[in-house]
């Protein structure tokens, strides 16, 4: 299996300078983040010979449109997937200025909490450890529907992160191991990171992370 792990493209709050929520779609910047992006695969795959089964998605807004004009520029399905959205804060943050007192209140307490992957921002939405485990959970369906396939799947940047420190820590992580592990991984919007699965082997490579040289000289 070769797997292409893609972020999306940036979103509309994005060029506002607010937070997004899961119904935050692209800008017009991202849409032609994205077209490029979309060129990029279609050139990947021709030059090697890799055909795409389809392109796996987020079902949130911003990654759901990034997916689609890939998905049209490759003429493959598209799919969503429950497991792989972003990190689903407190719904108070939604929307809500970078600059505000809320938004504030949030980096402080993010801060202060220390390695505590069950915290919660006023104990609502998701912890990290939700994260971490809708990353297994995924894994084990990519293996189970889609062995001896290809896929794309466009996702956001803190569970691609989570995904891929699975594969290098295993399940049975610890979490100050999978914290300084993590925050070694930064991933640009539309960056692609290129893993592979050998069945034979049962076990993973990655190819290239972090890659976003279609992008070059983009403003």
């Amino acid at each position: 299996m070769q797997l292409i792990l893609i972020r999306h493209a940036k979103s509309v709050n994005y060029e506002n300078n607010k937070r997004q929520s899961p119904l935050t779609g692209l800008g017009d910047f991202g849409k032609n983040q994205a077209s490029r992006l979309a060129d990029r695969i279609k050139n990947l795959s021709e030059s090697t010979g890799h055909k795409y089964r389809c392109v796996i998605t987020s079902d949130w807004k911003r990654a759901d449109e990034t997916a689609e004009i890939i998905s049209k520029r490759l003429k493959i399905p598209l799919v969503e997937s429950p497991y792989i959205h972003e990190y689903l804060s407190n719904k108070i943050l939604e929307n809500q200025p970078l600059d505000s007192d809320i938004v504030k209140e949030f980096k402080k307490a993010v801060k202060n909490k220390g390695i505590n992957f069950d915290w919660k921002f006023r104990g609502e939405g998701e912890c990290l450890r939700d994260v971490i485990n809708r990353a297994i959970k995924f894994r084990k369906e990519l293996l189970n529907k889609y062995k001896n396939n290809n896929v794309l799947v466009v996702s956001h940047g803190l569970f691609i992160t989570a995904f891929i420190t699975t594969l290098l820590l295993g399940d049975n992580y610890k979490d100050e191991e999978f914290d300084r592990v993590s925050k070694m991984i930064f991933l640009e919007n539309t960056s692609i990171t290129h893993l592979e699965y050998d069945e034979e082997k049962q076990s993973w490579k990655i190819h290239c992370l972090n890659d976003s040289s279609h992008l070059e000289s983009f403003k």
